[in-house]
Parts: structure tokens; C-alpha cells; sequence
């Protein structure tokens, strides 16, 4: 009867069940070498831990991510796993008492129903039939209009919800004569499940779940509950330039940031690596570069109102926390604060539009290892304790921390039945039989939305497509997952994070590949001179990872998603390169132009007060984009630099970043015989004055920041150019001819001036420029 009556109250929690949300992800940012790793090894001495997953290091210094699990309110370590099957356990026990005192009161009044009573709260017979038909309903629907991928191995059932209910007496109901327009319910059973039990596989299934819940029960009946309690997930993210471009998947809209800066480096300092390298930014560039990308990705408008050191303030979402490290190399405390102040002055005054996000916590740990004095450990307390305070003081505040209604129990349920099929970590509470019915269910490291639908119609979870999308949204911003939505289809989930991590570390390396196999190391030789990688060594990342030959497939298709690589169609099929530009190392020469007749540059971008700057992940994308427009093998690329060549108007086109501007111009070979150099003249004429490469690229910069950066949607995407009075990048709109057509009035210094670039870009007209 017990187990009977756990597998009945695990049914209605799976249904019925909702908790509070549990998880918020916490992103610690900011430029290299400033101190992250240190802040993060106090924060562990101060009892935060790694959790289960592995930290995926490059090496000592060199960190793409580090992820770690912690108890918001107590600043306690914590095992993601274990509060994941607390949280489910206790719900579930909860039920189960209930459904205990109704059947004791059920066998103490031979008068009362043990059916009516114990199920009461679930629903009646009526209620249940009524429920079937709405399900089937939705589910006949959903299948006339989507491409759902049958189970082939399931087989056809009579009776679609035989066993549906958990009661006997109800699950003898029969619905099998029950139709829509002369469809008999059987056509759609192979394909489609209520969120109870359909057949003997599901029921299987959901039997197995249950018994594995039931032996972690009785393991955790001694430790105290863990409800309303809240949870962060750190993510550390690396700051090294060379990573911009791979943050995509794991930036999220629902998220507090951290960023972290060195309180002794100037705001317009160029950033100084740990062995002294200057790495051709300034820490200004470093904070816009961040800044426009976490502000970019939250397109909410909305205010909250938050508690921090004991005042109220409205804050604009993200939230983005500015703490200081290295105070350590400053003397007194009102020496650091000041310094701080400063800091965040200068800050603010370059982001005005930001100022609502940013939060100056005036908090500034000391970072050095060799100082463990009794006074400064209590210091380091003292920031960790306040910097805690904070992040509670905002987590209590936010909209994603307070959803309505609660989160459903599903959704932690199938969180974790995933892990237990990656990690196999439920061989305590599972026998070996149980954990192969849930590993067999079809979970793999990387998912389809189908693939992934289908596994959850299996564990007897499918409440349809809507449900799952958002419980996909919500797992991806808590970043227990990586949800990719992708045009034509309902995405890629990748549900091992840590395994994808390793990829990316073995792809986006800052040291050279540690293999005795001397073709890899050449392969990745290449890459670091040409910004092109080859499929051989994408290959043997990914086989040396154990990717199964399916698993190559969508994690190509990941990556191409993110713009992290792009095939560069080839002459030669059999040696297929992909387009990976931010991988070129620095110091490689830039082109050589001395053949080319050269045109004056022209340049995009936007308002520096909404979008100061074009971020990294943005340009690269951007590249992408332009290679997939103009893609053939002559493509070169340089430093934050590419030269495409337009076959059909033989001239090439060269986009540079220029900090918070992106430069274009074209060129072709020189010539010294006439007729070649008209032939030349009227092929540009021809794609300038009618293809309009310049409006491509600003377009396609527009989308690029409207689909990625959705806060910036409707920001106005501008050409400038350069005055040669003042040197500053001037705006070209509609003004009063000056004169002749290429003339122009500075807006800095009020200045006409003779523009060479509205000559070269212009060719016929004008209007042209203006983007409109």
C-alpha cells in the first residue's frame, strides 16, 4: 500500500505541484587580469564551492568559465543535485502524507470511499474524462500542424488512456469510441501521451521515477526541509578578449551581474595583461564592450525596487553590481573609497544611459594571498558578507524570482531525471534496471526539440510545445542548460554544459593543444595566422571529446547558430575551412594594400549615448553574416579585420572595427592600362550605385543588434564619416548642399567640409548615404 500510495502522490505532484523558484544565475565579469579568480578563491574560503560539475580551466590563469552552486541567504556550498531531489522530495512527501491521512480516514469510516477520498483532490471521474478529451484535443491539433518525430517503439494502444489515472477504479475508463470528426483517439497513440501514464513503457517509466524518489526519501527524511530558500549559480566568466565571441549561449536576460575592476587602473588605461602585454584596449573600451552586451540583452523597460545597505532605489533591468579588487595596494579605506568613487564617476559619466543598472556597492576586497592577518581575513568577511547582502537584497526583487504561481514540480523533476541519465548519479537510490529505463528513454549530451519532446513524453511530463518552451527558457536562464532557438525549427538544447564547455576550451584555446599528434598541432598553427580552421581539427575536437557522429552534426549546427564558426565555401570540397576571425592572433601582419586603388573609409555605427560601442560578439557576427552574403576562398582576415572579394564586381570590401565605429572601404588592383581601369571604374559604379554593399552591411549590422542585443531594437543604425577639421566621426543626414554634393557640415565643430567619402560612396546621388 505505501509504495501504491508514493507512486499515486508522485503522479499528482508531477501534475499538480508548484514551488517557489528556486535558482538565479549570477555572472562574475570584467576585464583580464583584475582579479575575478582571486575574488573567487575568497568566496571559497568563505565556504563557496565548486559543485559536482568539473571547472573547465584553460590553466591557472587563463579561465573561460567556472561554475559554482551556492545558498543565497547563507552563503553556504551546496551540491545542485542534492537541492534539485530535496526540492522534488519534498513535495512529493508532502502528497504523500495527505494521501496517508485520507486513506486512514477512509479505512476508519467503512461509509467513505478509499477512492473518493484518496483521489478527491486529483479530480472526478467527470472531471478526468473531461480532462482526457482536452488533452486529446490539443494533442490531435498539434500533430495536424506540427512535425512532431514519432517513437517507433512504441506500439498502438486501444485504449489511449488506459491506466491514465492513478486510481484502478478510474483507469478502467474507456474512451477508445470517443472521436473528432471520425478519428478514432488510436490514430494519434502512437505519437502523443497525457501527462500520466499512456502505456506499459511510460508506465514503466513513471514507476521507476517513483521508486527512485521513494529510496531518496528515506535518505533524506532526517535533514531539515529546504523550501523558501534561494540559490545562485556563479558563472565565472573569463575575460580575455579571445572569449567575447563564445558568451552568447550562456548570457541571460534573468541574471545579476558582477563586474569586477582593478581599483588602481585609470579608466582610459590601456589593459595590461600579468606578464605586462598590452592588449590594444582601454579598460573604458573593456567596460563598454561588456556594459552594451549585458544591458543589450534585456529587452524589459521595467523598474524594481530594491533594498541594498537598508535603502530603497529603483533600478533598471539587468543589474550590474560594480565591485573593486587590489584594494590591497591602498593604504587606508577612505583612500579607497575615494579611489572607488572615482572610478565609478568616470564610469558613469561614459554611460549615462546605464547609470539605472549599475549598483556602486563601494565594495573593494583585497586580493593578496600572502596577507592572511587576522585583520584582513575580517575584512575579507566583511566584503563577502556585504556583497551577499546585496545580491540577496536584488534576488528578493526581481520579477524572474518571483514568477506567479510558483514554477511548476515537472520542470524540477525533468531537470533532474536529465542529470541522473548524463551523470548516472542516482546509482544510490537506483538499481540498475530503473536507471537503464531512464537512460533509454533517448537523452543524450545534445538535443533536438523533438528528440527532447519525445523524452519527456515518455517520463509521462508532456504538457505540450508552449509548456516546454518556456520550461526550456526558464532552465536555460538559471543555466542549468543551453536552450538555442533557431529559425525554422524549435532549437538545440544541450543539456551536459560542462561537456559543451570542454568543447569550446578545446576549440578556443589560448595555448597551444596538448597532443603529440603533430597534423592536429599544425592544423591549429594555421588557424592562429589565418583565422581559419579546418574540419580536421574541428573533427578531432569533437571525437576526442566522444561525440557520437549525430552529436558532431547539431554541435556544428550550434556552433554555425552562434556564429562561433562558418563554413567557407571551397573550390575543393574535401578541404573545407570554417571562418573563426577572432582566433587570429594580434600580431599578425595587416594586408598589404600597396597594389590596390583604395577608396576613403566609411563608417557605421550608432548614438554613442544608446550604444557606445559595437561589442566583440556583435563584429563577429557581423563577419559571418557578410561571409555568408559574399562567401568564396579568397576571403582574408586580419586583426579584427576582414577583406571580402565580390566575384561579380571584381573589388574586394574590407570591414575593420574601429572601437565604437565599424569602418568599411573597397579597393581593386591597380592598373596602368586604360581600358582595364575603366573596365574596373564601371564594375564598382555598377555594385556601389545598385547593389549597395555599404546599405547591406548596415542592415545586416541593424539585425544582427535587434535579434541579439534586443534592448537596442529601434536604435537608429547611421553612416559617418570623418571631419578633416576636428577628426571626429560626424553623422550623415539629410542637410543643405554646401555648395557642391559632397560637401558637409561637421556637427562637433559646426565646420563645412569637402568629403571624399560621400564622393566614393556616393557615385550618382546623394540620398543614398542617408540610410532612409
Amino acid at each position: 500500500m505505501e509504495e501504491k500510495n508514493y507512486f499515486n502522490a508522485y503522479c499528482k505532484a508531477s501534475q499538480y505541484g508548484k514551488v517557489a523558484n528556486a535558482f538565479l544565475r549570477i555572472i562574475l565579469t570584467g576585464p583580464p587580469s583584475v582579479g575575478k579568480t582571486s575574488i573567487k578563491r575568497i568566496f571559497t574560503k568563505l565556504g563557496l564551492t565548486h559543485d559536482s560539475s568539473p571547472t573547465l580551466v584553460a590553466d591557472v590563469h587563463d579561465k573561460m568559465f567556472d561554475i559554482t552552486t551556492y545558498q543565497l541567504l547563507e552563503c553556504k556550498k551546496c551540491d545542485l543535485n542534492r537541492v534539485l531531489n530535496r526540492i522534488i522530495t519534498d513535495a512529493i512527501e508532502k502528497c504523500f502524507q495527505d494521501i496517508n491521512r485520507q486513506t486512514a480516514i477512509a479505512q476508519s469510516n467503512p461509509s467513505i470511499s478509499t477512492n473518493d477520498t484518496v483521489y478527491s483532490q486529483i479530480f472526478t471521474k467527470k472531471k478526468f474524462i473531461n480532462k482526457a478529451k482536452e488533452k486529446l484535443e490539443q494533442l490531435r491539433h498539434q500533430y495536424q500542424t506540427s512535425n512532431i518525430e514519432p517513437i517507433a517503439s512504441w506500439s498502438a494502444n486501444e485504449n489511449l488512456v488506459q491506466n491514465l489515472h492513478p486510481s484502478s477504479a478510474i483507469s478502467n475508463i474507456s474512451l477508445s469510441n470517443y472521436s473528432y470528426n471520425g478519428d478514432t483517439t488510436e490514430q494519434y497513440s502512437n505519437h502523443f501521451t497525457s501527462s500520466f501514464k499512456t502505456n506499459n513503457r511510460i508506465s514503466g517509466v513513471q514507476s521507476s521515477i517513483s521508486q527512485i524518489y521513494q529510496r531518496m526519501r528515506l535518505e533524506l527524511l532526517d535533514h531539515p526541509p529546504i523550501t523558501h530558500q534561494q540559490f545562485g549559480k556563479l558563472f565565472d566568466f573569463g575575460g580575455q578578449p579571445i572569449y567575447h565571441v563564445i558568451h552568447g549561449p550562456f548570457m541571460s536576460p534573468n541574471c545579476i551581474y558582477i563586474f569586477v575592476f582593478n581599483i588602481t587602473h585609470d579608466i582610459h588605461q590601456p589593459v595590461v595583461t600579468r606578464k605586462g602585454h598590452l592588449i590594444g584596449i582601454t579598460y573604458l573600451e573593456v567596460i563598454q564592450e561588456w556594459f552594451v552586451s549585458i544591458v543589450g540583452s534585456n529587452k524589459s523597460k521595467e523598474k524594481i525596487t530594491a533594498t541594498i545597505n537598508g535603502k530603497k532605489s529603483k533600478y533598471s533591468l539587468p543589474i550590474i553590481i560594480l565591485v573593486a579588487s587590489h584594494g590591497d595596494y591602498i593604504d587606508t579605506e577612505e583612500q579607497r573609497i575615494c579611489k572607488y568613487n572615482e572610478f565609478a564617476k568616470s564610469l558613469l559619466s561614459n554611460l549615462p544611459n546605464y547609470q539605472s543598472n549599475i549598483c556602486c556597492s563601494q565594495i573593494i576586497f583585497n586580493c593578496n594571498d600572502n596577507d592572511t592577518t587576522n585583520a584582513t581575513e575580517e575584512y575579507r568577511r566583511q566584503c563577502c558578507n556585504k556583497l551577499h547582502n546585496i545580491i540577496n537584497g536584488f534576488a528578493t526583487s526581481l520579477p524572474f524570482m518571483n514568477k506567479d504561481n510558483g514554477i511548476p514540480l515537472r520542470w524540477y523533476i525533468i531537470t533532474a531525471l536529465l542529470r541522473f541519465a548524463i551523470d548516472g548519479e542516482t546509482s544510490d537510490y537506483a538499481s540498475t534496471i530503473q536507471l537503464n529505463k531512464i537512460q533509454n528513454t533517448g537523452i543524450k549530451k545534445i538535443m533536438k526539440f523533438a528528440e527532447i519532446r519525445n523524452t519527456i513524453i515518455e517520463f509521462g511530463l508532456y504538457e505540450g510545445d508552449e509548456e516546454l518552451l518556456h520550461m526550456l527558457s526558464y532552465l536555460h536562464d538559471i543555466g542549468q542548460i543551453i536552450f538555442c532557438r533557431i529559425t525554422g525549427s524549435n532549437g538545440i538544447i544541450v543539456i551536459d554544459v560542462d561537456w559543451f564547455l570542454k568543447i569550446l576550451r578545446e576549440i578556443i584555446r589560448l595555448r597551444d593543444p596538448e597532443t603529440t599528434n603533430a597534423y592536429v598541432a599544425m592544423q591549429y598553427q594555421a588557424l592562429k595566422q589565418t583565422g581559419k580552421m579546418s574540419r580536421d581539427y574541428i573533427e578531432y575536437v569533437l571525437e576526442n571529446n566522444k561525440s557520437s557522429d549525430l552529436n558532431i552534426a547539431i554541435i556544428m549546427q550550434l556552433l554555425r547558430s552562434y556564429d562561433i564558426i562558418c563554413e567557407i565555401k571551397q573550390d575543393n570540397e574535401a578541404n573545407v575551412e570554417y571562418f573563426v576571425p577572432y582566433l587570429l592572433r594580434p600580431d599578425v601582419c595587416n594586408f598589404n594594400l600597396t597594389k590596390y586603388k583604395m577608396s576613403e573609409k566609411l563608417y557605421i555605427g550608432y548614438n554613442s549615448n544608446r550604444m557606445p560601442y559595437i561589442p566583440d560578439g556583435i563584429f563577429n557576427c557581423l563577419l559571418a553574416s557578410c561571409l555568408k552574403e559574399w562567401n568564396n576562398s579568397k576571403v582574408k582576415i586580419n586583426h579584427q579585420c576582414v577583406k571580402y572579394y565580390l566575384e561579380e564586381n571584381h573589388h574586394y570590401i574590407i570591414i575593420k572595427k574601429e572601437k565604437s565605429h565599424i569602418s568599411i572601404q573597397y579597393c581593386y588592383t591597380r592598373s596602368d592600362k586604360p581600358h582595364i581601369v575603366k573596365e574596373f571604374y564601371n564594375a564598382i559604379e555598377d555594385s556601389i550605385s545598385n547593389k549597395c554593399p555599404h546599405k547591406l552591411i548596415k542592415n545586416k549590422l541593424s539585425e544582427i543588434v535587434e535579434q541579439r542585443l534586443p534592448k537596442f531594437t529601434g536604435a537608429l543604425c547611421q553612416f559617418y564619416v570623418r571631419c578633416i577639421n576636428c577628426s571626429k566621426l560626424t553623422p550623415i543626414e539629410k542637410q543643405n548642399n554646401y555648395g557642391s554634393k559632397d560637401e558637409i557640415m561637421c556637427w562637433h565643430c559646426d565646420e563645412i567640409f569637402s568629403c571624399r567619402s560621400i564622393r566614393d560612396w556616393m557615385i550618382r546621388e546623394r540620398k543614398s548615404l542617408t540610410g532612409k
